[in-house]
């Protein structure tokens, strides 16, 4: 049919037949599997304006860098991953990654040993139609490591998870993220799990919209799963999303001022660590939390005053959900949800405020055109503006 191509191996040619005016536009065929650039152990490096397109592999590789400046950069049309860093000081803004194979940004740097932080960010960058090839686990944005910054970037139109985080320390604030988890279950638009040591990330001031989904299939806007522990989540908007977030029993999570409108419910808390997983936690040998529990020095500094906290996972309250907050919760044509341990998870001041369907539907597509450029105030919560800032 018009618009489509189809592969002769044998042969080795490919047959097209072009869209209706597709005569007049060029033909581009992506050949190269080797990223187009590639840094290897360099400092204090700045790529500006460049666009990087049409590749079957990687577009940009920067390993072992420490100082590294990517502004005002085009990312399209790659085969796997766009930018791959692993380094300290690296800042990525304003930069757009559009029909990405795989992961727009994988961002590697810090030291978790001893919570050195990277000092790198992703800042003012636009993320669309990432995961084109590769459509499960490569996310818009991946983090590794300790310190990173995720600042005022859309993430949109994706089929699975828009931001992975591992590590401590990450701050993820005032992005605005939309028409993600389009294709799958077990799923959040922010994800991560399984990790009793991820304590010290933040995700504040984000706006999350149009995550669908059904209750059989667990889709979210923000996802703690197994276990993940020592996060905060705080000011965020949850807009038309299945669930705004499930938390998968993890401890010292705190949950504050959040506002959930028009969506199915606003969280279930659930307490795995006694209940299903418990068989999954209760070995060292096989258990992948104990194990990264115990690659981590939390009996030594800076870990030990951090997180002291830590130092009890094993033997107080053993897998219940010990020292969780939901508090300042703002439902609007939103069910709570559920909280299974509630001597072990507190809520205190969940507000609901009553609105006529039609009336929440029109003030949901206002507050979403308005907080992308200034600050939207509903009751006592206030968020914004996010998303790229004006250029």
């Amino acid at each position: 049919a018009p618009g489509e191509c189809w592969l002769d191996r044998e042969r080795g040619t490919v047959h097209a037949w072009l869209p209706e005016g597709g005569e007049r536009a060029p033909v581009e065929v992506s050949l190269l599997a080797e990223p187009l650039l590639v840094l290897d152990g360099c400092s204090d490096v700045e790529v500006r304006g460049l666009t990087f397109a049409t590749t079957r592999g990687e577009a940009f590789t920067a390993r072992g860098i420490d100082g590294l400046v990517v502004e005002d950069c085009v990312f399209q049309r790659t085969g796997t991953r766009a930018l791959v860093v692993d380094g300290n000081s690296a800042h990525v803004r304003r930069c757009t990654f559009t029909d990405i194979g795989g992961t727009g940004v994988d961002l590697t740097g810090g030291d978790r040993r001893t919570l050195t932080p990277s000092g790198s960010s992703i800042e003012d960058c636009t993320f669309q139609r990432c995961g084109r090839v590769l459509r499960t686990y490569q996310p818009c944005i991946h983090l590794h490591g300790v310190g990173h910054q995720v600042l005022h970037n859309e993430l949109a139109f994706h089929p699975h998870i828009a931001l992975v985080f591992e590590g401590n320390d990450h701050r993820i604030e005032a992005n605005f993220v939309h028409d993600v988890v389009l294709e799958t279950g077990d799923a959040g638009a922010f994800y991560t799990g399984r990790d009793w040591t991820s304590h010290g990330n933040v995700i504040a001031g984000n706006v999350f919209a149009d995550v669908p989904g059904s209750d059989a299939r667990y889709q979210n806007g923000v996802y703690l799963d197994d276990m993940a522990s020592g996060i905060t989540v705080e000011r965020n908007l949850f807009v038309r999303c299945n669930w705004g977030m499930l938390v998968g029993g993890g401890r010292d999570l705190v949950l504050r001022g959040n506002a959930f409108a028009a969506c199915g419910r606003a969280m279930y808390f659930d307490a795995r660590g006694v209940g299903w997983m418990h068989k999954e936690i209760v070995d060292p040998e096989t258990s992948t939390l104990r194990r990264r529990l115990a690659a981590m020095p939390i009996e030594q500094e800076p870990w030990r005053s951090r997180f002291p906290t830590l130092q009890g996972y094993l033997t107080d309250r053993f897998g219940r959900p010990v020292n969780g907050l939901v508090a300042g919760t703002l439902l609007l044509g939103t069910e709570f949800g559920k909280i299974d341990d509630r001597e072990c998870v507190r809520e205190e001041g969940t507000a609901t405020v009553e609105m006529r369907a039609e009336e929440l539907r029109a003030n949901c597509d206002r507050w979403l055109v308005v907080v992308q450029r200034k600050r939207v105030t509903i009751g006592a919560f206030a968020v914004g503006p996010v998303g790229p800032r004006a250029r």
